[in-house]
């Protein structure tokens, strides 16, 4: 490996370069963006978000709804599961595109949006996850958890064909739900980045 090779490696092993920084910062404040999803759903409308507006509203939220479930859950997470948690969690909206296109052969009858947000889809990419190995395994896991955060956003922002094909109902939950779930785990968020805070200032 060259100089400059192994001197940027180095970086990238320290954490050091801009988008890293960049990715570590924003998941450390992401705990303050319950507000500002719900502010932002307060603009979109629930039934059907298939605008352009809507997309680049919507897709902000989704990545903030994913980091701020995985920093309640894993509050020192890295920045490869910060990424793989929003590769699923924003990834998920790439069935849109057909429906973007004019093509809307995704979408059962009496719902907005395709069928592949349903939870064949969250079983397929576990059932993937479980046949890789080591560090790929993990990272996989964790795509998979960042799909079940996009479904839990969609749940209560219109609803989805959850139980395709076995049927094409569009199941919901109450959007309060949804609400509470990100209070709670910005509390949890919080509360672990001012135990670490008192910990540091410890010692």
């Amino acid at each position: 490996m060259t100089g400059h090779g192994a001197r940027f490696s180095a970086v990238i092993r320290q954490g050091q370069t801009p988008g890293i920084e960049a990715m570590q910062r924003l998941f450390q404040w992401s705990a303050l963006s319950p507000l500002l999803i719900i502010a932002t759903d307060l603009l979109l409308p629930h039934e059907e978000r298939g605008d352009l507006l809507a997309a680049l509203l919507d897709e902000p939220a989704h990545a903030a709804t994913s980091l701020l479930l995985l920093g309640a859950l894993r509050p020192q997470a890295s920045v490869a599961a910060q990424i793989a948690t929003l590769a699923g969690g924003n990834g998920m909206d790439v069935d849109h595109v057909p429906q973007v296109l004019g093509w809307h052969g995704l979408i059962p009858a009496g719902n907005a949006r395709p069928c592949t947000h349903s939870l064949a889809t969250l079983l397929a990419s576990l059932v993937a996850a479980s046949a890789l190995t080591g560090r790929a395994r993990s990272l996989a896991a964790i795509v998979s958890f960042g799909i079940l955060t996009h479904f839990i956003r969609d749940l209560a922002t219109g609803g989805m064909p959850l139980y395709w094909p076995l049927n094409n109902r569009r199941v919901r939950i109450p959007y309060g739900v949804y609400a509470a779930l990100l209070g709670l785990a910005s509390l949890v968020q919080t509360s672990a980045w001012l135990t670490r805070r008192m910990h540091g200032s410890a010692t």
